[in-house]
């Protein structure tokens, strides 16, 4: 969690507050929350992943163009 610098919706840091869960093994985002509010009361966006397959073993051919 990080409390942000909040000075209102106009302001530099229209969040609040920022959620993110992390991958214990991995420590990459698996989900952020977003919140206008310290409360977590207004959401103002969120995401989150699912189905995650870190190092699934792609070729260097898979990512040419």
């Amino acid at each position: 969690m990080r409390h942000l610098p909040y000075t209102g919706p106009d302001g530099e840091s229209p969040d609040a507050r920022l959620v993110v869960h992390l991958d214990q093994e991995w420590l990459v985002p698996v989900a952020c929350y977003s919140y206008a509010d310290t409360n977590e009361q207004t959401l103002l966006g969120s995401y989150e992943t699912t189905q995650i397959d870190l190092n699934p073993g792609f070729t260097s051919d898979t990512f040419r163009f």
